[in-house]
């Protein structure tokens, strides 16, 4: 934990950043690198009855930080996305109770 799910970015894309932004991330969290997933969620976007090219959006849950943490990997990650040729993102941070989190049967 931190899930990371990658919606409106290509999958190539997804898997160039597991490369390194877990790494990243976790060093500023201080965590371990090997706790953070990334998702590519194949989405398709309409307005007016058509596809459209949507903003690249990133939901992340995990057990809540603090608001430093979040602004700090929020810019890490439109940084990240940026480099990729993303223009625009948005970064939306799901906390997570740790009583309702269950790893192998057991909660946080």
């Amino acid at each position: 934990m931190p899930h990371l799910r990658f919606r409106a970015v290509e999958e190539p894309h997804v898997q160039k950043l597991s490369e390194d932004l877990p790494e990243a991330l976790a060093f500023v969290l201080n965590c371990p690198e090997d706790y953070f997933t990334l998702e590519h969620v194949k989405t398709t976007f309409y307005f007016g009855g058509s596809a459209v090219k949507a903003t690249p959006m990133v939901e992340i849950q995990w057990f809540e930080r603090g608001q430093e943490a979040r602004d700090l990997v929020a810019q890490m990650i439109h940084e990240a996305l940026n480099g990729l040729g993303y223009e625009e993102t948005m970064v939306v941070f799901t906390p997570l109770d740790p009583l309702a989190y269950y790893d192998n049967g057991m909660h946080y």
